[in-house]
């Protein structure tokens, strides 16, 4: 039983029954799974061993913890993430006694842009789809950054929609096989080589470089305008997508909250105006020295990643004293984004003691005391949150990541599909 291990229809994985293979990626197959007891589809998906991820399994599982609890609507929330053990033949002892897979469950969603670059699908309301898309990821990758992170492997499976919503899937997992071309940033090539050669693809999980998120998204939406624009309407996007694809990462915008942003304002409307063309893309200052050689874009990243951690950690100055329970709250959100968990935990405290009934409130304060792994006071929190606003969703999701942080999966599971029912 190796990494092309089938599950057939009707297998049954504890409480998930599988109803049919929905495709093979670069980390493994996906299934359309039932879950018996809540009556409802989820998304299985199965990562095999791998020489040269699986040390990295139990980082991917606390930093999908972490994106799990993130409030941005845009981001395919994982349900549950856990090892498990398939076994083999007892009989042959040429093989282990059993193979293990990284098991994750998320939300079921029908589409992926695969689907409208193979025109399997074709949205309706094509411009305003397309906007929404632009500007529901652009938010999402944007937040992602804000919090020192990054995808590291978005291709178009792993960007998913309705007609009226688009996710982002796959954080942390992704990252654990490289995009391959065209996805991947020039300038990554020699790093996925050494990785690849080393059989150890901890350097590349592990670098936070926002450029290479840029490169692979205009990429993703260059493919998009082609198939679904008219030549017309597309002519005033190519430009913006063709900075944000160089090859030269000095070339492309300071982050994606720029590309985001002057992408959304040259967009064609459907009624066949546009929004203010006045402003041009943002251009950067090219370098004042040759082409660089890979070894030396290779220094250049790794500087980059150096100082976005460092900005994670920066101290950035508040304005007066909080009074109200928003303004300790606010406060609370400012040190939650830079880390800063144990002040986030103290001002979410203080905007609960002002207003002891607000449910937000309740599940940022568990939000910040699951960063610190208390996990008791987080559970506390969030159920407490849950007594007051029974319909949050988030809660309810965030309820069922510190359950199965702690081991109580039967119970996270009941949470995460309480969860997904009601973002139904």
């Amino acid at each position: 039983m190796g990494s092309g291990f089938e599950l057939g229809a009707g297998t049954t994985l504890g409480p998930y029954q599988i109803q049919h293979l929905l495709g093979k990626g670069r980390n493994g197959n996906s299934y359309l799974a039932w879950h018996v007891d809540s009556r409802q589809h989820v998304t299985l998906k199965l990562l095999p061993q791998d020489q040269a991820n699986q040390h990295l399994w139990e980082a991917v599982r606390r930093e999908l913890r972490t994106f799990s609890s993130f409030r941005q609507p845009a981001i395919l929330p994982v349900f549950q993430s856990f090892v498990y053990r398939f076994p083999v033949n007892p009989s042959d002892a040429s093989q282990p006694l059993s193979i293990s897979y990284l098991l994750s469950v998320c939300l079921y969603t029908p589409w992926s842009l695969s689907d409208v670059l193979a025109g399997r699908m074709i949205p309706d309301a094509v411009e305003t789809w397309l906007f929404n898309l632009f500007q529901q990821v652009g938010q999402a990758l944007n937040f992602v950054h804000q919090q020192g992170l990054v995808h590291g492997a978005l291709v178009p499976g792993n960007l998913l929609f309705s007609q009226t919503q688009s996710w982002i899937a796959d954080f942390s997992l992704a990252r654990l096989s490289p995009p391959p071309a065209p996805y991947l940033a020039p300038e990554l090539e020699a790093l996925v080589k050494q990785c690849y050669a080393q059989q150890n693809m901890e350097t590349y999980w592990s670098l936070k470089y926002p450029l290479a998120d840029q490169y692979a998204l205009a990429v993703l939406y260059s493919q998009l305008v082609s198939v679904l624009l008219s030549q017309a309407d597309a002519r005033s996007l190519l430009p913006v997508l063709y900075q944000a694809m160089q090859a030269d990462p000095e070339q492309r915008f300071p982050s994606v909250e720029h590309f985001t942003y002057t992408l959304l304002r040259r967009f064609p409307l459907s009624q066949g105006g546009q929004f203010d063309r006045r402003s041009t893309p943002i251009s950067l200052a090219p370098p004042t020295s040759g082409s660089a050689s890979a070894e030396e874009y290779l220094q250049h990243i790794m500087a980059f990643d150096q100082e976005q951690k460092k900005l994670t950690q920066q101290s950035f100055p508040f304005p007066a004293a909080p009074k109200t329970a928003a303004e300790w709250a606010t406060q609370g959100d400012l040190f939650f984004a830079q880390h800063r968990y144990e002040e986030a935990k103290e001002a979410y405290q203080k905007a609960i003691s002002a207003d002891a009934r607000n449910a937000t409130y309740l599940g940022a304060f568990g939000d910040s005391c699951f960063a610190l792994e208390q996990y008791d006071a987080a559970l506390q929190a969030y159920e407490k949150g849950i007594r007051l606003s029974p319909l949050d969703a988030t809660l309810w999701n965030n309820r069922g990541a510190v359950l199965d942080a702690v081991g109580r999966y039967s119970d996270a599971q009941a949470s995460y599909l309480r969860a997904s029912q009601l973002e139904a």
